[in-house]
């Protein structure tokens, strides 16, 4: 969700609804400047920038948002600024998308010093307290909780099926990953519906599969 975007209309319908009843985990907590997690920027014009995050999966692979890399005017960048953090690329190239699930495949040549795993199930998560470490430029110890799966409509995208959240994100969050309590990636982060406290992300088999496609074998 770019910085340019005052609010983007979140309209989802939840097929299925699953709480555990069990108590909330404790999601990992990222320290702010942590390398696995990186600000991404694209220059709209000399006066404004559009801008995301993004994560490791590997030494050289980062994940996000196909919107983060997509103009308004739905034209692919081909490069990506990195503006934060302690990774010393300047620039990650783009070299996947797909826009049907949202997602983004990043490439940089200097290696990552840390990535995220990859939980199996997003799903094995319901009823859970689930961790969001914002970006680099706002780190935040928000939670949210699994709302169930649906379909999810914003902007030219419709995400079949999608994670739901109660709880928000705010601008510049998209692309990055959400974390149960051990640490792995469940989702990535695109959208929210303020008015409704609800967040929408890609689930975790839906990032897998798309990885998979693009030959890259994240850890698990």
């Amino acid at each position: 969700m770019f910085k340019k975007f005052a609010a983007i209309a979140l309209t989802a319908v939840i097929w299925l609804v699953s709480f555990s009843g069990a108590s909330p985990g404790t999601a990992r907590a990222v320290a702010p400047g942590d390398p696995s997690i990186i600000r991404v920027e694209y220059k709209v014009s000399a006066f404004t920038s559009a801008v995301g995050t993004a994560f490791a999966v590997g030494p050289h692979d980062w994940v996000t948002a196909a919107h983060v890399v997509t103009t308004d005017d739905g034209k692919q960048v081909s490069r990506v600024a990195h503006l934060s953090g302690l990774f010393p690329a300047d620039v990650l190239e783009v070299v996947a998308v797909d826009k049907a699930n949202d997602l983004a495949l990043l490439h940089s040549d200097a290696a990552a010093p840390e990535w995220l795993p990859l939980a199996r199930e997003s799903a094995e998560q319901a009823g859970y307290g689930i961790g969001y470490p914002g970006n680099p430029f706002r780190p935040t110890s928000a939670r949210l909780a699994f709302a169930g799966r649906g379909e999810s409509h914003y902007n030219e995208y419709v995400l079949k099926p999608a994670a739901l959240y109660t709880g928000t994100i705010y601008g510049g969050d998209s692309g990055g990953p959400i974390v149960n309590d051990a640490g792995e990636v469940i989702g990535v982060m695109t959208a929210c519906s303020v008015s409704a406290n609800l967040s929408t992300a890609v689930p975790v088999e839906t990032l897998f599969d798309f990885l998979e496609r693009n030959d890259i074998h994240a850890e698990k």
